[in-house]
């Protein structure tokens, strides 16, 4: 080996040796940042997936136990469907004797009960047979067939809601069978994906006052109107629904904004501790029943003021039943007022003797038309006696007494 430099020339190497040392620390320190850089930068999820992956992984995306065991109820549906249609077709076909083709109805109504309209569901059928065969067939094998069939599914469902809109729109007679307001209105229902019976089941625990979104669902909200739309609701219940306010405000303006006219009103086994007087005032005005029969309603005076009892005793039916825990307000005034010619009050009321003897005398004399009715008194009736009157029949048991008219008898 050469021997070291000296002097001036020793001088430079040491210099020279230090700095490529410091720049070559400056550059694996720079590489190491890059690296770690690199690292942590996360890569696009589409270099990731190939074309095998859900055939490799069964259990991700689109092969979760989830979504496969919906789309296996999906099978199980669309085949039941198949096979009962397939049913009502052989059964329609086969109306006189199975034939293969009939002659051509001469009525538009006619035509949902000929083979032509027949073959289509047969059609529909086959290709819903189709369908459920691929997506039986991805859930076996893991693969991308069922996404595809699923949508292919949601595009062949499009023409049967034409026709159903078709028949509630258009068929109003079939073999001299009127279907009149409330078929369209099932139909509608199962168009929309809209519960028929709208019936809300009771909360196991109830702890706060509910609110709208609790007891109707965003979906009915936006498709109520629609559905109602100049409707004739024959009856409009309410069964085990704590109601509120704004229960109460947003169903009456529903109903006023469709037009629809309400013959019946009911109201049973529910709490309206959480509804003012002045609301259900207003609410009963608002949807203007025919008819109102309360059951079983867990109220205060506040709740249900002497005022809602007058407008009721207007209608032309009403029934009041199982108050608590405060009283009903029906008086002797409310029962001068009574213009309906039904109705049952069989909850505790304010009622006197005075009173009911009065109401007796002014039905019997036409002052007061009652074809039939029922009060439930605070009082026995064994003691009192009631003149007799050649057009009324009055019939005492304990604390209820029952007039009738004879043309109700009749």
């Amino acid at each position: 080996t050469s021997p070291p430099p000296a002097g001036a020339l020793s001088a430079l190497t040491n210099v020279l040796t230090m700095v490529s040392g410091r720049i070559g620390g400056v550059v694996a320190k720079g590489k190491a940042m890059q690296a770690k850089r690199r690292a942590n930068k996360v890569a696009p999820i589409e270099s990731k997936v190939q074309a095998r992956h859900l055939e490799l992984e069964p259990l991700c995306c689109l092969s979760s136990c989830l979504v496969r065991g919906g789309c296996a109820a999906v099978v199980a549906f669309e085949a039941f469907y198949v096979l009962a249609t397939l049913l009502v077709v052989l059964g329609g076909m086969s109306r006189g004797g199975f034939t293969i083709w009939e002659p051509l109805p001469k009525s538009w109504n006619a035509w949902f009960g000929h083979h032509i309209f027949y073959y289509c569901v047969c059609a529909y059928d086959a290709a819903l047979l189709c369908f459920l065969i691929a997506l039986a067939r991805g859930l076996l094998t893991f693969s991308k067939l069922y996404e595809q069939s699923v949508r292919f599914r949601q595009l062949m469902s499009n023409p049967k809601k034409v026709v159903y809109f078709v028949q509630a729109n258009v068929m109003t007679f079939v073999d001299g069978v009127v279907f009149g307001r409330g078929f369209r209105l099932r139909v509608v229902c199962f168009e929309e994906k809209i519960d028929q019976s709208l019936v809300v089941k009771k909360p196991k625990k109830l702890k706060c006052p509910p609110s709208l979104s609790d007891v109707f669902s965003s979906s009915i909200n936006n498709c109520l109107p629609k559905v109602l739309k100049n409707a004739d609701v024959h009856h409009l219940h309410f069964f085990m629904v704590p109601l509120t306010d704004d229960i109460l405000s947003t169903i009456s303006s529903c109903l006023l904004h469709a037009g629809s006219r309400v013959h019946t009103l009911s109201i049973s086994q529910t709490s309206m501790a959480y509804v003012s007087s002045s609301m259900l005032l207003r609410f009963l005005r608002d949807v203007a029943p025919k008819a109102v029969d309360l059951y079983r309603i867990k109220c205060f005076h506040e709740n249900l003021s002497s005022e809602v009892f007058q407008f009721i005793a207007t209608r032309q039916h009403f029934s009041v039943d199982c108050f608590g825990p405060d009283p009903s307000l029906i008086d002797d005034d409310i029962l001068s007022q009574l213009t309906a010619s039904d109705f049952a009050i069989a909850a505790p009321n304010m009622i006197t003797i005075d009173g009911l003897k009065s109401f007796v005398e002014r039905v019997a004399t036409g002052k007061q038309r009652v074809n039939r009715g029922m009060i439930l008194a605070n009082f026995h009736l064994e003691g009192i006696v009631f003149p007799s009157y050649p057009n009324l029949k009055i019939v005492t048991e304990g604390r209820v007494i029952k007039l009738s008219t004879e043309a109700t008898d009749d």
